[in-house]
């Protein structure tokens, strides 16, 4: 039988020394899966963050690509259009730059409008005779196409520098050959209350000016803002309560091309060159964030939408990563005005 008591076990010093080879590589260990727990952390909330920036210029390209759609004739594409509340004309557009309440400071707004249906699905009705003043009755070719309540466009195909205006229908055309009557009253908000308030450009529309009912043309407004808890707003005519369409967008700055290859940061009113009427493309700039700070990012990085891309403010610090995204969009649809001028 072997005679084990000679045998000798492991000392101490090399018990402890395997522990401390086992603790230094335990440690080396776990510092590499927290690395790298926390490396796959930031590559999650960057993505996540790149992924907002996408979704929101996604919805802004498709939607803001469509503005003007069906107007390509209507005038200067602005309306005149009686305010009851302020008991005035005002005018409408079909784009508006910063006319959205609620939008953070220092960042822009948009809202536009364009048609739903085919315009040429819209019955052509035009005025019949010629009609200088709104508080007249509106004289049509066919008035069998409206009913009580519609509210309806006038305007001027062949001149772009005369606004259209809006009134609303109060009595429902007893035949084709009526009149749209479009009195005052508490019903009829967009009606002016008295003869002294005429909403229609000097001279009125002549005979052949468009006559066109809001309910057959599908017309569409949708409005675009960033708020004050960094999320891109949009409302629509169609979806009237506000909905975020993506997170984490500090900065929305728009820029607007014209005819004349002008860029500028919002419409200049009445301008005979750089008003809505020859805008001609938008260059739309957003900055996004991560969700959350981290606190062991010490970027600095000033990012600001200037110059090109807008007159926005600076944004940095606070643990936050940033990125900008930037995109220029033709409004094909008024580029085709240059062919009827």
């Amino acid at each position: 039988m072997p005679d084990f008591s000679s045998e000798k076990g492991y000392t101490l010093v090399e018990i402890l020394v395997v522990i401390v080879i086992l603790a230094i590589v335990s440690a080396g260990i776990t510092t590499v899966f927290i690395t790298g727990l926390t490396e796959y952390g930031v590559r999650e909330v960057t993505i996540r963050m790149q992924q907002q920036a996408r979704l929101a210029m996604y919805d802004l390209e498709r939607e803001l690509k469509l503005a003007g759609y069906g107007f390509m004739d209507f005038g200067n594409l602005k309306i005149n259009v009686y305010s009851k509340s302020a008991n005035a004309v005002v005018s409408w557009a079909i784009v508006e730059a910063n006319s959205v309440t609620g939008a953070a400071s220092n960042t822009d707004s948009i809202l536009i409008r364009y048609q739903t249906v085919d315009p040429a699905t819209v019955p052509d009705v035009t005025i019949a005779t010629n009609h200088p003043d709104s508080s007249v009755n509106t004289p049509v070719s066919d008035a069998s196409g409206f009913a009580q309540g519609d509210l309806f466009f006038i305007y001027d195909p062949t001149d772009l520098t005369k606004p259209a205006s809006m009134l609303q229908v109060s009595t429902t055309p007893s035949s084709k050959n009526d009149t749209l009557k479009h009195s005052s009253g508490s019903n009829w908000e967009y009606n002016p209350p008295n003869a002294g308030i005429n909403i229609f450009p000097p001279g009125g529309y002549g005979v052949g000016c468009k006559v066109v009912n809001l309910s057959t043309l599908g017309v569409k407004w949708v409005q675009y803002h960033v708020d004050s808890n960094s999320n891109l707003i949009k409302e629509s005519s169609t979806a009237p309560q506000a909905h975020i369409v993506a997170t984490g967008i500090e900065d929305l700055q728009i820029r607007y091309q014209f005819k004349d290859g002008v860029w500028l940061n919002a419409p200049v009113k009445d301008d005979a060159n750089h008003d809505i009427n020859n805008l001609r493309a938008l260059k739309v700039s957003i900055i996004a964030r991560t969700a959350n700070p981290d606190p062991r990012y010490g970027g600095s990085q000033p990012f600001q939408l200037t110059g090109p891309q807008g007159d926005g403010v600076v944004y940095s610090g606070g643990g936050y990563r940033r990125m900008t995204m930037s995109s220029t969009i033709s409004l094909r649809n008024l580029v085709m005005r240059d062919k009827l001028q």
